[in-house]
Formats: structure tokens, C-alpha cells, sequence
């Protein structure tokens, strides 16, 4: 049965322009907004829920004519130019938008985020398509959960890993799809879902992560590690310390060192000048 209620289930083609404005996630909160009465503003939003963007933000900009410091009314006026595909122009916007108030707005940034990461999710790239995943698990952003959801049957596997480790707890078919990811042909794809699961499931997928230790990859067994380390039990000390001595890739080597050190274990500075 389907989630009602799509969550992460977890609390703790784009141009550089594009790119950008999906940074800013990393430095702001989505928050909730109340509209202000501005003028236009209603007739904005109606265009933009038809999916007519130009329209609206030329009504947006014909409101910002009678109310230049409309904060409301720059916020669709940039969301219509993201919609439009024109981020470089959102980018542009919200400058001349800055330079109009005197400082930064982390509502409008927090928008101008989420609807770029909106749109990210459904480019052709997938890379793309992982990173936006990634931005909206690791900041909460729950309005994106159902988007999120509906890729954990895409066809490229990486965006499969990434979407179901980000809504593991929450739609029941994601811990299958994690798990057959564990299983995937392709490393990239591996090594996103020995993270994640890793880090939402804990220690009870322990069962699922110490086979990938010995992956052909490297970059699969250093997720592994890294995951078994995160867990910070004493006992698994000795597999670290096998990985920094005898691993034959040097950065499964170091990462293992790196999760002794950050771990405490004794022997963490010993085992570096002789593995590293």
C-alpha cells in the first residue's frame, strides 16, 4: 500500500546558474509562507498553477510597477523565470532584487532552492537527477518527497538508489529497492545505496553492509567502511584496521585510517604511518 502522506521518513541538462541556485539549499531553510497583498500577485500565481510562466511573470512585473519593494511579487516574478528555464534570468532577478532591499532574503533564496531542485528531479541527466535527490533528503525539503517517490522505479539505478535510501522509512516498497541496489551492476549505484542505508537504517543493516566490504570496487568498499564506522562499535576496530593495512586501493586505505581516527580507536595513528 502507498504512503498517504510521502515523507523522507528521516529527521537529524543544468547550467551553472542552475547549479548555483541549487547550492544555496545547503545554507538556508524551506520555510512556510504567508502572501502578501500585493498587486498582481494573485493573478501571478493563478498563471504559474496554469503553467503559463510568461504570463506570469509579466504580471508579476506589471505589480511590481505600482509596488517595487513587493517582496511577493519579486519572489513569483523569479519563480516564473525559473519555470520559463531561464535561471540565469531568476539569478539576475534576485539580484536586482538585493540591490532594491539592501540585503540578502533567505525566503526568496529558499524558494528560488526548492523550485530548481523541483525541476532538477525530472532533467534527462541523471547525475542531475541524484544530486537533487541528495539536496532535498539531506535539507528535509518534505514538499519534494513525492517527486522524490516516484523515482524509485527510474530506469538508471543510481537515481533508484539515491530515491529509495532517501525515502527508506517512508514508502514501503524503498527497503526493497535499497536492498536490490546493494546488488546493482553498477558500482556508482552500490556505493549510494551502502551509504544510505548505512546511515538510516544503522547498525541492523549490518547484514546487508559487511558483504560490501570486499566489493571489486573501491569506491563501494569505501562506502562500506565508512558506514561500518559510523556505527562506532569497539569490535569492528579489526576491520578497519585490515582495510588500512591491506586494501589495495590507497583511498579505501585512508578512509579506513580517517574512521579509526575520528573513531578514537587505539592504534588509529599507528596504523596511518604504515597504511597511508
Amino acid at each position: 500500500m502507498m504512503a498517504s502522506r510521502p515523507s523522507f521518513g528521516f529527521t537529524p541538462a543544468a547550467s551553472v546558474s542552475a547549479v548555483a541556485v541549487i547550492s544555496m539549499v545547503s545554507v538556508i531553510s524551506v520555510v512556510g509562507l504567508a502572501c502578501a497583498a500585493a498587486p498582481g500577485a494573485a493573478e501571478a500565481r493563478a498563471h504559474l498553477d496554469r503553467g503559463d510562466a510568461r504570463a506570469a511573470e509579466a504580471a508579476a512585473a506589471e505589480g511590481l510597477k505600482e509596488r517595487p519593494e513587493a517582496t511577493e511579487l519579486w519572489r513569483l516574478r523569479i519563480r516564473a523565470a525559473i519555470a520559463a528555464g531561464e535561471p540565469e534570468r531568476a539569478v539576475g532577478l534576485y539580484a536586482d532584487y538585493q540591490e532594491l532591499a539592501g540585503a540578502e532574503n533567505p525566503t526568496v533564496l529558499a524558494d528560488m532552492a526548492q523550485v530548481t531542485v523541483s525541476q532538477a528531479l525530472d532533467v534527462p541527466s541523471p547525475e542531475v537527477r541524484v544530486r537533487a535527490i541528495e539536496i532535498a533528503w539531506k535539507h528535509e525539503v518534505e514538499a519534494l518527497a513525492p517527486a522524490v517517490m516516484e523515482l524509485i522505479g527510474d530506469r538508471h539505478d543510481d537515481v533508484a538508489a539515491a530515491a529509495s535510501v532517501a525515502i527508506l522509512r517512508g514508502h514501503p516498497q524503498a527497503p526493497e529497492v535499497a536492498t536490490n541496489m546493494l546488488r546493482s551492476s553498477r558500482a556508482s549505484a552500490r556505493a549510494i545505496a551502502v551509504a544510505g542505508v548505512a546511515e538510516k537504517a544503522g547498525e541492523e543493516a549490518r547484514g546487508d553492509i559487511e558483504p560490501l566490504l570486499t566489493d571489486d570496487d573501491p569506491s563501494v568498499r569505501k562506502a562500506a567502511l565508512e558506514g561500518l564506522a559510523s556505527w562506532d562499535v569497539p569490535s569492528d576496530t579489526w576491520r578497519l584496521m585490515a582495510a588500512a593495512h591491506d586494501d589495495d586501493d590507497p583511498g579505501v586505505r585512508a578512509a579506513a585510517v580517517r574512521a579509526m581516527g575520528e573513531g578514537g580507536r587505539r592504534g588509529a595513528a599507528a596504523v596511518a604511518t604504515r597504511a597511508v
